[in-house]
């Protein structure tokens, strides 16, 4: 499945330029192939919002993601510019992703387009 998105090799990882448009939450799908997601660049425009995350096998249904203790994988509320680390064990065999800002239960709305940098490796 090709979205079209644009990647890049530096130093070992791969950077994906993913977008959530003006006036939405949630990015567009994201294919990420065999490799997972370590951390993600904010821009300098980005609406304090935290991250959260939908998984989808197909790259059509997509579900909210969760840890094996019931908690949303999330992170705590975040101002661009910054550079963003994940924990790699929450994404390891995840080949679609979207990326949300705020939370499954309160998305937060980004006024301006904002185009995030997955940071992706081999793991």
């Amino acid at each position: 499945m090709s979205l079209g998105l644009k990647r890049a090799t530096i130093a070992g990882r791969v950077s994906l330029a993913v977008t959530i448009p003006a006036n939405q939450s949630l990015s567009q799908p994201a294919n990420v192939g065999v490799l997972t997601l370590t951390g993600i660049i904010l821009p300098a425009g980005w609406q304090t919002a935290p991250l959260s995350f939908q998984a989808s096998a197909d790259g059509v249904t997509w579900q909210e993601m969760y840890t094996a203790a019931g908690t949303d994988v999330s992170t705590g509320p975040l101002t661009g510019p910054a550079w963003v680390a994940l924990n790699p064990s929450d994404f390891a065999g995840i080949q679609f992703l979207r990326i949300r800002s705020g939370r499954a239960s309160a998305p937060v709305t980004q006024t301006a387009e904002c185009t995030l940098m997955l940071i992706l490796r081999s793991v």
